[in-house]
């Protein structure tokens, strides 16, 4: 895929020519009301099967290549970028190139490791958070809040949105970077 300049992004139907989608199925994903028309919700076990099942959604063909596309071209924008800026080194999740082989390394012959984990971790992140990621990236004010539109589930970046994962990521950076000061504090 080319290099998109978010800046130049100023309109729905940019969006819909440099994506290569219809704008009447952006428009589509604007309007609904009914997100069981354009997504299918999947209800998929945990590993403890007392703590229930997991909530993931899966989009429709059309939105899931737009998800997919607009994942590719943050990727190219970071190679453009100092990626250092964006996503803290520390971050392992849902990274090229990092795996949880990765992550366990880090880790190897230390005295001590907490582990957490964050309840309905994509759900915590705010809808104005996710705006304020697609504005750090280029996206005009109107765009940003557009295309954190089109990337959400009533409000809510969710598991299983292609781009739920990135957005995530660039979200993190600031926590990510307390968190990484912290470990190094305390050893």
């Amino acid at each position: 895929m080319k290099i998109i300049d978010f800046t130049k992004l100023t309109t729905l139907n940019a969006i819909a020519v440099n994506y290569g989608i219809k704008k009447e199925l952006l428009q589509k994903v604007i309007d609904t009301t009914d997100y069981a028309t354009i997504y299918e919700t999947l209800k998929i076990p945990k590993i403890n099967k007392f703590k229930g099942y997991r909530t993931v959604y899966k989009a429709d063909w059309f939105l899931a290549d737009f998800h997919k596309n607009i994942l590719t071209s943050i990727d190219n924008f970071l190679l453009q970028v100092n990626i250092d800026d964006y996503i803290h080194t520390s971050a392992h999740g849902f990274l090229k190139g990092k795996t949880t082989l990765s992550n366990a390394k880090v880790h190897l012959n230390k005295k001590e490791l907490l582990q957490v984990d964050i309840k309905s971790f994509f759900k915590s992140i705010q809808i104005s958070s996710v705006v304020e990621v697609f504005e750090k990236l280029g996206f005009t004010s109107d765009m940003a809040k557009l295309m954190t539109q089109l990337c959400s589930i009533n409000n809510a970046i969710e598991e299983g949105l292609n781009t739920s994962p990135m957005l995530a990521n660039l979200y993190f950076y600031e926590i990510d970077e307390k968190l990484y000061e912290l470990a190094i504090k305390y050893k």
